[in-house]
């Protein structure tokens, strides 16, 4: 018996799981410790997770939670934050922690995840799964006996297969596999992680409940991360520009530098109250143009506020002024662009 699992993050904040042809979704909840903020991640938080969650919830399919080691921080507090994060979720549905090397600068420190995972056991009394590529199972798998913890193995095939598959190939013994990060599926039109568990609902739930039977009722949602909000009074001045460059990844100094003064007859920023003039233009707006497939000279000029304007919803009349601050704030206070 297998249960078909869909794992998902930031990057596919429109997967709705009641409608997609899968028994279950794991969310990517957490990043590192609190550090991060980026791509609708606010905090290390993701806060579109929970409504894929409750959704998923709501139709009746298995649930799981993940954490991303990122080693900015102890081990122990990534263990904790994770737990205050997610303890709406506790001892309900199915707890895993990432290791793999990506943006994690403990990799491939083992020692490090073995701390993680003593503290957060000793939190929460639950032994999550262990995501890994079959690369390290010569080291993390070890570390999954030596704490009772399930191994979820992500080994992919050339050509990767692009939809369920009933024994995906080289399987390997394991909890859980990933066997593509290219599937295709029902309900959903772009490209999934797919992943088979390797046992029946029953065994499902036997790992979220750790040390507590389970309850028959919903769960609560977890405390929301706090986001933090900047005034909507249509100005745009340093904590909005710095607001938007954490959002969008780029150095948060609060100011939108390299810019060059309105010429041609164009109005110009007239609710922009944090700039500098110079070359170069703004990383910020090199991020912002690169979202929105625009050239990238890093200038604020009109054809950039229209294709901002068109994002926001707001006239697109090319001129940085208080409606459109109005929205781009509404906007950052979501923990988005």
């Amino acid at each position: 018996m297998t249960l078909r699992i869909v794992d998902v993050s930031n990057y596919k904040p429109d997967f709705d799981p009641a409608l997609a042809d899968c028994d279950g979704v794991v969310v990517q909840c957490t990043w590192g410790a609190g550090e991060l903020t980026h791509n609708r991640i606010v905090n290390s938080v993701w806060p579109g997770a929970n409504p894929i969650i409750q959704k998923a919830l709501k139709a009746g399919k298995a649930v799981g939670y993940m954490h991303y080691i990122r080693g900015r921080a102890s081990a122990e507090d990534e263990a904790r934050f994770f737990a205050a994060n997610t303890v709406g979720y506790l001892h309900r549905f199915v707890p895993s922690v990432d290791w793999e090397a990506g943006d994690n600068q403990a990799y491939p420190d083992v020692a490090y995840l073995d701390r993680w995972l003593a503290a957060y056991i000793g939190v929460t009394g639950v032994h999550p799964l262990i995501y890994r590529g079959r690369k390290d199972a010569g080291s993390v798998d070890p570390i999954a006996r030596k704490h009772d913890c399930g191994v979820w193995d992500a080994d992919y095939a050339l050509p990767e297969p692009e939809g369920w598959q009933e024994h995906p190939w080289n399987e390997a013994p394991a909890a859980m596999r990933q066997f593509t990060s290219k599937g295709y599926i029902g309900g959903y039109d772009k490209p999934l992680d797919l992943d088979l568990f390797y046992g029946d609902r029953s065994a499902w739930d036997r790992y979220a409940a750790g040390s507590e039977s389970i309850s028959p009722q919903p769960a609560p949602a977890p405390a929301p991360a706090a986001i933090p909000q900047v005034a909507v009074d249509g100005a745009c001045g340093p904590d909005t520009v710095r607001r938007w460059q954490q959002v969008m990844g780029t150095p948060a100094d609060g100011i939108i530098s390299g810019q060059v003064p309105p010429s041609g007859g164009w109005a110009g920023r007239p609710a922009l109250n944090a700039y500098q003039y110079g070359r170069g233009g703004s990383d910020l707006i090199h991020r912002v143009q690169a979202v929105l497939d625009l050239p990238q000279d890093g200038l604020l000029g009109p054809d950039t506020v229209r294709g901002i304007q068109a994002r926001l919803g707001t006239a697109q009349d090319g001129v940085f002024g208080p409606a459109t601050v109005k929205a781009l704030q509404t906007r950052l206070n979501q923990g988005t662009f």
